[in-house]
């Protein structure tokens, strides 16, 4: 009975916010069901860790240095997060009218926020623009930052 409750909150939530997102709530539910059993992943490219004045105890991924991203968020950069780091995908919120209405101000409110768990228990919010009006074409939009594929196996051998 929890699970066929939580199962209609879920979608209640993404009906919500079905008039403010690229992607159609069927395609949010299909990338959330799939999310929810998506096998451990590793970074495709370094990405700058991020505190952001308006949330400070989040911790975002960009692809660059806080200073040079648009439009600008007060915030400090805290190192960099190397290609090949180990990270598994927790969760994805789309940019309805709720989220946008629970995100502060200050942050990357209108994008997609990828939560994804870190070495050591840790998370990070990776955002990505709200572009993709396809299952598919969200997949390949994470792609270009998250892969299936183990860099050791790819890089093995090379040093033989």
């Amino acid at each position: 009975m929890g699970a066929d409750l939580a199962g209609v909150l879920a979608a209640g939530l993404l009906l919500g916010c079905a008039g403010r997102t690229a992607m159609g709530v069927e395609q949010r539910e299909a990338v959330l069901r799939e999310v929810r059993s998506s096998p451990p992943r590793w970074l495709a490219v370094s990405c700058v860790r991020v505190h952001l004045d308006a949330s400070p105890g989040t911790t975002f991924l960009l692809g660059g240095p806080l200073e040079e991203q648009e439009p600008r968020w007060p915030g400090r950069s805290e190192g960099i997060l190397p290609a090949g780091t180990p990270v598994q995908l927790l969760d994805v919120s789309f940019p309805g009218a709720e989220a946008r209405a629970a995100r502060p101000e200050g942050t990357p409110r209108d994008q997609v926020w990828i939560r994804l768990g870190l070495p050591g228990g840790t998370t990070a919010i990776l955002p990505l623009p709200d572009r993709a009006h396809s299952v598919q074409e969200f997949w390949g939009a994470l792609g270009q930052w998250v892969t299936r594929l183990d860099p050791a196996l790819q890089t093995a051998g090379w040093n033989d």
